[in-house]
């Protein structure tokens, strides 16, 4: 199928296509649009939310995980985000050093907490909440969202990124934090989150983790959630059940994400691994995009208007149209 569109043209006019999985044809976003509807939408810096397209609902995300990883070695090259023997901070925005599409939209920053969280956008993570998936608009991704404390002397978050595009990779670690916010507590904790560019795959890796008496004790802190949300509707909420001594299983369907109750002092077994190679990881991977449209011509180009023309690609839902005013 041929489509056109006609733009009005400026003194420089770039305009880019890209296809839409068609995957991603359930909106949860502001506008449901049909496969042959032509949306424009005007580039911003940071970062470009766009509600007329459907974004990949929590249930396209392909859930799998493995008690055969091992840990991104962060023993050097590192950012600190937080310090030790911190409880209930947040960092500042921090660039993630590539474009991470998340749940359709695109984000290039991002901030933590010691509790667990790390939130997705321009707006920066406060120490709160201790339970924090499914908020009304935050984009959240989560390994073990609790009430939490970074170990005093040698915990710490802090972060690195990895190889060379397009296939870099984000890696936030929280290392030897406390299983509940008291001062003067033991290193109960220790996890990744890892953030993949162009595929937009996350990934949890757990190192040793271990419930405190502390925190088998506390409401805020016994019952950690996994996994992520942008909002708090069925569609934005992806959620992980990790019982104790069974196997992780992942819900996209449901607006309520599930509270994992540790509330015995010991080992989590369904998390804790002794060494690299038996780590028990989690991954969530998008659908891959369609084939972008071919046969792009422009014309015919006049002083105030210029016609697009493409052959549509079969699997596509819709287009963005981008135009930049400063040829960027």
């Amino acid at each position: 199928m041929i489509k056109r569109i006609s733009l009005l043209a400026g003194l420089a006019l770039a305009l880019a296509l890209q296809a839409v999985s068609v995957q991603a044809a359930v909106a949860v976003g502001v506008e449901a649009v049909r496969s042959d509807a032509i949306k424009g939408a005007e580039r911003e810096t940071e970062p470009v939310a766009l509600p007329e397209f459907a974004p990949e609902v929590a249930s396209n995300y392909v859930f799998a995980t493995t008690t055969t990883g091992s840990l991104a070695d962060m023993s050097t090259g590192t950012t600190q985000l937080l310090a030790p023997d911190i409880d209930d901070t947040a960092s500042p925005l921090t660039a993630i050093g590539f474009e991470f599409y998340f749940q359709g939209i695109p984000y290039t920053q991002f901030s933590i907490n010691d509790n667990g969280v790390l939130r997705l956008g321009a707006a920066a993570q406060t120490g709160a909440p201790y339970q924090p998936l499914a908020q009304a608009a935050p984009a959240i991704i989560t390994a073990y969202g609790a009430d939490q404390r970074t170990h005093a002397g040698d915990g710490k978050v802090h972060y690195r990124l990895e190889g060379s595009a397009p296939t870099r990779k984000l890696i936030v670690e929280w290392l030897n934090n406390q299983a509940n916010f008291n001062a003067g507590g033991t290193a109960n904790l220790s996890y990744q989150v890892q953030l993949s560019e162009t595929t937009g795959a996350i990934e949890f890796v757990y190192g040793s983790m271990t419930q405190s008496t502390a925190g088998a004790a506390d409401a805020n802190s016994n019952d950690p959630q996994i996994g992520f949300s942008s909002s708090n509707t069925a569609g934005t909420v992806g959620s992980v059940a990790a019982p104790l001594a069974g196997t992780p299983t992942f819900n996209g369907a449901s607006a309520t994400p599930t509270n994992n109750l540790y509330n015995a002092a010991g080992p989590i077994t369904v998390l804790t691994s002794a060494a690299d190679g038996s780590r028990r990881t989690m991954s969530f991977t998008p659908p891959a995009s369609t084939a972008p449209p071919t046969n792009l011509t422009f014309g015919p180009v006049g002083p105030f208007s210029m016609t697009l023309n493409w052959t549509d690609a079969p699997t596509e839902v819709n287009y963005q149209i981008l135009r930049s005013l400063d040829g960027l």
